[in-house]
């Protein structure tokens, strides 16, 4: 068992969790981020957990997921750090959007979070 992942896994399904039930919670803690601009801090959370995931990803049998999921996740950190501006405006377009689709993505990261469990069961 890869501890990395269950702890990333139970993250990723808490969190979606939350953003299906609460998706006006979610909706403020995103608020708060673009006022207090975490862009940064958001950014070096997600280029560690890519790193990470790319790091462990020999020691599974879902070499896939992990390579698409680290990189993913590396990716949209960078993204984070070099494009303050384009993911602020990101936010607020997310912001304006309807709770059913603040649900569909709270859909997406449990299927997701479901991955990176089952990687650190595989």
């Amino acid at each position: 068992m890869i501890l990395f992942y269950l702890l990333l896994g139970a993250f990723l399904l808490i969190s979606g969790v939350i953003i299906i039930l609460f998706p006006m919670l979610f909706k403020k803690l995103l608020n708060i981020m673009i006022e207090k601009e975490l862009f940064y801090l958001m950014g070096i959370a997600e280029i560690a957990m890519g790193l990470g995931t790319l790091f462990f990803r020999h020691e599974t049998k879902a070499t896939w997921f992990a390579l698409v999921a680290g990189l993913a996740l590396f990716i949209d950190g960078v993204f984070y750090m070099i494009s303050t501006g384009r993911v602020k405006e990101s936010f607020q377009w997310f912001l304006s959007m309807e709770d059913k689709a603040v649900k569909i993505y709270g859909a997406f990261v449990l299927v997701v979070g479901g991955g990176f469990f089952l990687m650190s069961i595989i």
